[in-house]
């Protein structure tokens, strides 16, 4: 097989033995990538399914001759695992451990798409798009983690191993704008202040230390245990580092009763209150209140 040539393709593929009648199908957005990690799985032990692992403990993963069903063009993958389910059921392969291209779960019939609710839209690092119901499974498929995953739904994470994901209804603009928000609210709060003094005795007050040593090549927790006086040395490839207090912050809040008040220790407002300090910090940027309440203003206090 010219796998150069099926890079970006999709599809549906089939191991064959060259010596017993065993065979193994599955589906891919990319098939040559999936490829290799079949022959990579199974030649440290780790397959995820056993008996395609013990026929290549016995036989070796070269007695298998590699095969294209067909080549999809679609962007549903809903879509392409319906057409894995047809393959499936009508070549029985001995080396599947599940009969459902599914997973666990079967078939999806459209009383079943109607009870899952959301749809997905997924972009691959290389920037095919593709649509499901079931991320659960195409994590499973793509070797990603759900969770790392969801929280780029949640605008927590900008992506997760090169992978974009948001729902069906919501737009490219507002999945950017709730990412930006996130990124604002923490930019405004919890980034801590440094002095660094360069190799060259210059010295530069910055806010987090993350992109400066991102810029100059250095180790943010190497910087980060400097200025907690963690370390022997106190310089990393010539940097030392200062960390400065904290700001301080007057928060005017608006309480679930609808009262007013003003607060200079949020952490202790949230543990009175039971609240989650980051849930209430997001209200100042996304307009929405949290469990009732709502930060209306945020005032430095200078010393």
């Amino acid at each position: 097989m010219d796998q150069d040539k099926l890079v970006k393709r999709t599809g549906i593929y089939i191991f064959k033995s060259l010596i017993t009648d065993d065979s193994y199908i599955g589906s891919a957005i990319i098939i040559a990538k999936r490829f290799l990690r079949h022959r990579s799985n199974a030649n440290v032990g780790k397959h995820h399914s056993y008996k395609f692992q013990e026929y290549c403990d016995k036989y070796g993963f070269d007695s298998f001759s590699f095969q294209i069903l067909e080549l999809v063009n679609t962007k549903n993958y809903d879509e392409l695992l319906e057409i894995e389910q047809s393959y499936l059921d009508g070549y029985n392969p001995s080396l599947n451990i599940s009969k459902s291209a599914f997973g666990g779960g079967g078939l999806w019939t459209p009383e079943k798409r109607s009870k899952i609710g959301d749809k997905w839209i997924i972009t691959t690092p290389s920037g095919i798009e593709f649509i499901t119901q079931n991320l659960n499974k195409f994590c499973e498929d793509q070797s990603l983690t759900f969770r790392l995953l969801y929280k780029v739904v949640e605008g927590k994470r900008s992506h997760h191993k090169g992978y974009k994901v948001r729902r069906e209804n919501e737009s490219v603009q507002k999945y950017t704008n709730n990412i930006q928000k996130r990124v604002l609210a923490g930019a405004q709060i919890r980034k801590q202040r440094y002095i660094i003094i360069f190799p060259n005795g210059e010295s530069e007050e910055i806010e987090g230390l993350s992109a400066f040593c991102r810029t100059h090549n250095l180790n943010v927790c190497s910087m980060s245990a400097i200025a907690k006086g963690r370390r022997k040395s106190n310089n990393h490839k010539g940097f030392k580092c200062v960390a400065l207090p904290e700001k301080k912050f007057l928060y005017t809040v608006k309480c679930a009763n609808d009262e007013i008040v003003e607060v200079k220790d949020i952490k202790g407002f949230c543990s009175e209150n039971s609240l989650v300090k980051g849930g209430l910090y997001y209200t100042k940027t996304n307009n929405k209140e949290y469990k009732g309440f709502k930060i209306l203003k945020m005032a430095e206090i200078k010393n």
